[in-house]
């Protein structure tokens, strides 16, 4: 794990989190967040571009096979009518090797490059977003974890003084009024524990869908002592070192550059070679003799 991520999620934290907590939670994380693992799919999809880079500094080869019948249909004067269905046998090879098109072949492989890393820093930036997220579902279920016990506690508490306040009021040690004012504290921390409970709730199920963990035995935990050291200058120094928001854009201004220069180069001249090789059998015009043919060939 990047020593950054960790200073980060340090610098933005006012609760202390043991390193061996974060690893777990960034472990499950890594293997479980449905949202990390449609950014791993997107960023495969976008490494598969690789396979295209080069293919056009590659020759294209074909070759081809034609067997079967033909009709000729011809008079020459020698030989009298020539009409007759004859086999057909007919092998081809070429090649065609591009030797310059205007730098598109090279452009274009440089503008996936850099696409490509690209989607690797978006990633990345996507990656730590998900994995802070993950740090703070940790903390928010602790914090409204320990927000219902104390709601719980207060309320019961409140249940336990309205029955001793009911009782003294019926001795006449108190009057209705304060009876009235502890009634209605009751209610208000009834309502508050409603609240807490909900707040717990959503918090459960969001640190669920995030980290894959479940919520039971949530603690916090005192900070490593190896992270006392990392103070704000360090974050900083690290942030500017270390920054795939930058490098995104960077990527993506080195992409659409080779772009449009690969667009520039459709306007230049291209050259390439061409080398065939074909052979018939029992042509017609050569008395039922075979022919073959070579050609090699500078396009410009």
């Amino acid at each position: 794990m990047p020593k950054l991520l960790i200073a980060l999620i340090f610098a933005i934290i006012s609760l202390d989190v043991s390193a061996s907590t974060i690893e777990r939670i960034i472990d499950s994380t890594m293997r479980n967040n449905a949202e990390l693992e449609f950014e791993k799919s997107r960023l495969a999809k976008e490494k598969s571009l690789k396979g295209d880079a080069y293919t056009d500094f590659l020759p294209d080869i074909r070759a081809t096979y034609q067997r079967g019948k033909q009709k000729n249909d011809a008079l020459d004067t020698d030989r009298g009518n020539l009409d007759k269905i004859q086999d057909q046998d007919i092998k081809s090879v070429s090649l065609t090797q591009p030797v310059f098109n205007g730098l598109q072949s090279y452009n274009k492989a440089k503008r996936i490059k850099f696409t490509v890393k690209e989607a690797e820093e978006v990633f990345t930036v996507r990656k730590n977003e998900i994995l802070i997220s993950a740090i703070e579902a940790h903390i928010n279920l602790y914090k409204t974890k320990e927000v219902l016990q104390l709601a719980a506690k207060n309320k019961k508490m409140s249940e336990k003084m309205l029955t001793l306040m009911t009782k003294q009021s019926k001795m006449g040690i108190i009057d209705s009024f304060g009876l009235l004012e502890q009634q209605t504290n009751l209610a208000n921390l009834i309502a508050e524990h409603a609240r807490a409970e909900e707040e717990f709730f959503k918090a459960k199920n969001s640190y669920k869908n995030i980290t894959g963990l479940s919520a039971q035995n949530i603690k916090m935990v005192e900070i490593d002592t190896k992270f006392d050291d990392i103070g704000l200058e360090e974050v900083i120094t690290l942030s500017l070192q270390d920054q795939p928001f930058l490098r995104r854009y960077e990527n993506k201004i080195l992409s659409n550059k080779y772009f449009v220069r690969q667009n520039r180069g459709a306007f230049l001249p291209r050259v390439e070679i061409s080398a065939s090789v074909q052979e018939e059998a029992n042509v017609v015009y050569l008395e039922n003799r075979d022919l073959r043919t070579e050609s090699l060939y500078l396009n410009v």
